[in-house]
């Protein structure tokens, strides 16, 4: 701020006058003698013939220069309103002289100039505020509460306290001084939170932590939202919590363990108790789960889950924590475990991780070897087509989202380079989702446009029933690319049934008698088994005929592709 932001109000003109004729007079220094000063003679100067300037106190004072602060207080006393007077932010000296870090020139201005300790800036701050607020000495602080202790719960005009300032600077010697002179640690600022909330929420300092809750008997009281019954005071610290992953988690094992005192310090913790919490601190600055992971891993005993978690963390913490869901302890129904996810809105989160997997898997990854990657890709496949129970149907609602992200990677186009990657993405995506594309076909043709069908061919693979049946009861017949698509890989029977009368130029001898074994095939089958895509193109594949032919009847075929170029 500029020296007039600082100037101090006067009363009116004919004050100003009187002030700038007298006090506010530059200092008259009689010029010294050189012969007596020679000779060692005293050098003597009235005291009348030195003014005091009420600028150059407030400039002395802000920058703590005591040289010059007591040469102008030695000079002359100071006029009885000078310690009541405002900058034009409602600052008085001592607002000044605490912000000066100078306990010398805090304690000169209280003796000299007797300003007011319960004076509030415009901020709402005291001078002890202010100190607290700007981190000075704990020396300054005690001298402050040594003056006057009754403004130390006096909070500004948003309901910040000392208290409050001084756990926000990490300050656990003026948190122990304000208590110790009456500070009320359960307080609540605008946001309806103490002192206690913000060590734990905004700084992760561990000692003001426990000194507040433990020492001090903070109330762990909670905001308006801990009412709710969708999220608890954990939940709420995982989404905000400190920066340092290092802190959040330490201030996650006391508060944790405050929440929950039967569970023990290195305890296995129960899946039910921590996906919330998990889930939410991932959308955070510091995320939670690879110190989930990291304290399962000391009790998991099964060799596939622990080669599956070392590999998965750090870089993707959701599919090792969908892992965790299937395979850590619960004292609920695992199954609630499933509506935790959309309920924090983690599932595109989700959908990004397994994108993320099949990018590198794709494209390859400057950090993990190709056959690294491969093998984990094919390891969590076997996994979740083994044992993904519980997020089953979620791992299917992303699926078309999966599959359009990766195909708009750069050179996954047919015939380009990678496009044979993209197809075996496209296969483990069908292990993954149980076999079974239809309805990801079906899904797609109301998403993609004509020059993206590409991206469905991988999928025709999967398809059982889509171009069997006779009947669709949804609008999809009315879409131009599925009719397009029914046109070329239909039977006749069902684009007859749907359409109308087929396209009879697009029908050949070989055409109908690849249709005619898919319809035997598919009517000499249970077709309400899981499977029953893989059991239905494993019977297509052990038919005695040519590798070319066999692909045909699997629409893999070259001709077959061919008709998406």
């Amino acid at each position: 701020m500029s020296e007039a932001a600082f100037s101090p109000t006067v009363a009116g003109p004919t004050e100003s006058a009187r002030m700038l004729t007298r006090e506010n007079a530059p200092l008259m220094m009689p010029k010294p003698n050189p012969e007596a000063i020679e000779r060692g003679a005293p050098v003597c100067v009235r005291a009348c013939e030195v003014t005091m300037k009420a600028n150059e106190v407030w400039n002395a004072v802000m920058k703590g220069d005591m040289e010059k602060l007591r040469q102008l207080t030695h000079a002359k006393a100071p006029r009885p309103d000078f310690g009541k007077r405002f900058d034009n932010h409602h600052w008085n000296i001592l607002h000044h002289a605490v912000v000066s870090r100078n306990l010398d020139c805090v304690k000169l201005v209280v003796d000299h100039f007797h300003p007011a300790t319960n004076v509030q800036c415009y901020e709402g701050l005291t001078p002890l505020a202010r100190a607290c607020e700007q981190s000075v000495s704990a020396d300054i602080v005690s001298y402050l509460l040594r003056l006057d202790r009754s403004v130390v719960n006096t909070g500004d005009t948003e309901s910040i306290t000392p208290l409050h300032y001084a756990v926000s600077n990490d300050r656990l010697d003026l948190v122990e001084l304000l208590i110790a002179h009456g500070a009320d640690v359960n307080l609540n600022d605008y946001a309806d939170e103490t002192a206690l909330h913000t060590a734990a929420f905004d700084t992760g300092n561990i000692e003001i932590l426990i000194y507040l809750l433990f020492i001090a008997k903070a109330k762990w009281q909670f905001l308006n939202a801990a009412d709710d019954a969708d999220f608890n005071v954990i939940d709420i610290f995982s989404a905000r919590g400190p920066c340092s992953a290092r802190n959040k988690i330490a201030c996650f094992k006391i508060l944790y363990n405050l929440e929950h005192p039967n569970h023990m310090y290195r305890q296995r913790y129960d899946v039910n108790d921590i996906l919330k919490p998990a889930l939410l601190s991932y959308r955070s600055q510091s995320s939670l789960i690879p110190y989930f992971i990291e304290t399962e891993l000391k009790w998991e005993k099964q060799e596939r889950v622990r080669s599956l978690y070392e590999r998965l963390i750090p870089d993707y913490e959701l599919l090792a924590l969908l892992v965790l869901c299937e395979c850590g302890p619960v004292t609920a129904e695992r199954a609630e475990l499933e509506y935790t996810w959309p309920l924090v809105c983690c599932v595109p989160l989700l959908t990004a991780d397994l994108v993320r997997l099949l990018t590198f898997f794709i494209q390859g990854d400057e950090q993990r070897p190709v056959d690294e990657v491969c093998q984990l890709l094919e390891d969590f496949i076997a996994f979740s087509n083994a044992s993904l129970k519980i997020l089953k149907q979620t791992v299917r609602n992303i699926m078309p989202a999966v599959v359009m992200e990766i195909h708009a990677l750069d050179n996954v186009k047919i015939n380009a380079l990678l496009y044979e990657q993209y197809q075996r993405a496209i296969d483990y995506l069908a292990l993954l989702n149980g076999t079974e594309l239809d309805a990801l076909v079906k899904h797609l043709l109301t998403e993609v446009v004509r020059t993206k069908m590409d991206m469905i061919f991988p999928c025709l693979k999967y398809c059982s029933y889509g171009f069997l049946a006779r009947r669709i009861n949804d609008a999809i017949p009315k879409n131009p690319l599925y009719q397009w698509l029914l046109y070329r890989f239909g039977t006749w029977r069902a684009i007859y049934s749907i359409m109308g009368r087929p396209q009879f130029e697009l029908f050949t001898l070989k055409r109908f008698a690849r249709d005619t074994v898919r319809e035997v095939v598919w009517r000499n089958m249970n077709r309400l088994a899981p499977d029953k895509v893989q059991i239905m193109n494993g019977r297509l594949q052990s038919l005695d005929l040519p590798t070319e032919m066999k692909l045909y009847l699997i629409y893999r075929d070259n001709s077959s592709k061919m008709l998406f170029v």
